[in-house]
């Protein structure tokens, strides 16, 4: 009686761990085609702690005076603990080359998939180009495109550049009122930038403007400046 009792058990115990492991696999799986729907390339998908990492530009956090244990621990909470990631409302990514900008990106668009987030990635030339086409089709295909936006968990704003803001489009307007729904709802956005934002003594480069890309591409493009802070964004270079 003991030893069948026994064996019922173990039988149990091995069911119950089958069903841990299915259930697991489960969710691998729809995490991955959550990402592949986010339009986040194979390649670019689980990359590990340790190469995000290497993707960091260490001499303009040196350049900072940030310590690399800093950096360490800076990548180890990306990582680890959804609520440091997921509560700034801006994600900024410049430096590097479009290779090593996109994959930090996707890496952090992954992991937010993997935290049970929705999210999109945007290419912003293309988004640039949809408001032209907007323009002459009416404001409702405008509006609906917003909408999307808005209500993604997260949007990756790809390769951001002065010359893709057309005034005559009213890009500014446009990104702005993305902006500040998705600002006051709490909604990560992650934008990665063709030029390096502009460091006081680091480096000079053109700014966006008001006039030509909005009130928040402009508080993006002085967010580094070296006498400007805001909470709600986070900072990272690549190499």
């Amino acid at each position: 009686m003991e030893n069948e009792q026994k064996t019922k058990t173990d039988l149990e115990m091995y069911q119950e761990d089958m069903a841990k492991k299915r259930r697991i696999q489960q969710q691998a799986i729809a995490i991955l085609q959550r990402a592949k729907d986010a339009g986040i390339p194979e390649r670019e998908m689980r990359i590990p702690e340790s190469e995000f990492r290497n993707l960091l530009d260490m001499e303009y956090y040196k350049y900072r005076n940030i310590d690399k244990k800093v950096v360490d621990a800076f990548c180890h909470k990306l990582f680890t603990v959804p609520e440091f990631l997921l509560k700034k409302p801006f994600i900024l990514i410049d430096g590097g080359n479009m290779y090593t900008r996109k994959r930090t990106a996707f890496a952090l668009l992954f992991r937010m998939i993997a935290w049970d987030r929705i999210g999109m990635h945007y290419s912003c030339a293309n988004m640039a180009h949809s408001l032209q086409q907007f323009k002459s089709n009416g404001d409702m295909s405008r509006n609906d495109f917003a909408l999307e936006i808005k209500q993604q968990d997260v949007v990756y704003i790809s390769e951001c550049e002065v010359g893709l803001f057309k005034p005559i489009f009213e890009a500014g307007s446009f990104f702005d009122e993305i902006f500040s729904d998705r600002e006051a709802k709490g909604k990560p956005t992650i934008l990665s930038f063709v030029n390096p934002i502009p460091l006081k003594g680091y480096e000079s480069r053109e700014r966006l403007s008001d006039s030509s890309s909005g009130q928040y591409m402009m508080m993006f493009s002085e967010s580094d400046s070296g006498d400007y802070s805001n909470k709600n964004i986070m900072r990272i270079r690549v190499k």
